[in-house]
């Protein structure tokens, strides 16, 4: 009696000690199973405040390092063929006409959903001291405004849980606010022919997404 009831204790600490482990391991995810760096483009992009304002361009690219488990590193974007359409005018970050580039970003990887596997990454500025994804001017006739946008913004990635080296990476919005939450709202302000305060904002962008390496999001 006494050897049954030690192999029974034996027993429950056995499986109370693969529960706790499962747990963990569970908590660990989601993750990259690899580190590499990336490239990334798309098509049509847009950013849209709550009260209408809008800036669309054509096409961008994207590039950035991955740090398994969790984090995306030293990544920026570059926006083409970028205007406001209310009045046409055309937006530039720089010297080149219709091309805006972002700050250095930096992501962390995150559930969205946890019961359903759904995956998405975090994006905000990589400057734990400056909060500004990017500054730009759209200007028309030697006119302008300059806008300037703040916060993070979480997109959904897919697949997760196969092995491959090309991801999609979308960020969807609907009328400025974004469909997934993120640690802060992402805002737009405007100075200039067009001014407003900062207002929540949205992105909208689906990117393809290549990785230097074969790996998997574990979820």
């Amino acid at each position: 009696m006494i050897r049954l009831r030690v192999v029974g204790l034996a027993l429950v600490v056995v499986f109370a000690m693969s529960a706790m482990v499962a747990s963990a391991a569970s908590a660990a995810l989601p993750e990259f199973s690899t580190s590499s760096t990336f490239k990334a483009s798309s098509g049509h992009a847009l950013l849209e405040t709550k009260a209408g304002h809008k800036v669309e361009c054509s096409a961008s690219t994207g590039e950035g390092t991955i740090t398994a488990p969790k984090s995306v590193t030293k990544a920026s974007v570059k926006f083409t063929g970028c205007k406001e359409p209310e009045i046409g005018a055309t937006c530039s970050s720089g010297s080149k006409s219709g091309e805006i580039v972002t700050k250095m970003l930096a992501g962390t990887l995150k559930y969205i959903n946890a019961g359903a596997k759904e995956v998405g990454i975090e994006l905000k500025p990589e400057s734990s001291t400056e909060k500004v994804f990017v500054t730009f001017k759209c200007e028309i006739f030697g006119f302008g405004s300059t806008l300037t946008v703040r916060g993070s913004l979480t997109g959904k990635i897919t697949p997760v849980n196969t092995k491959t080296n090309t991801y999609t990476l979308a960020y969807t919005q609907s009328k400025g606010k974004q469909t997934y939450p993120s640690e802060s709202l992402l805002e737009t302000e405007s100075s200039g022919i067009v001014s407003f305060p900062y207002e929540e904002s949205g992105q909208e962008v689906s990117a393809t997404v290549i990785t230097s390496t074969v790996g998997e999001i574990k979820a």
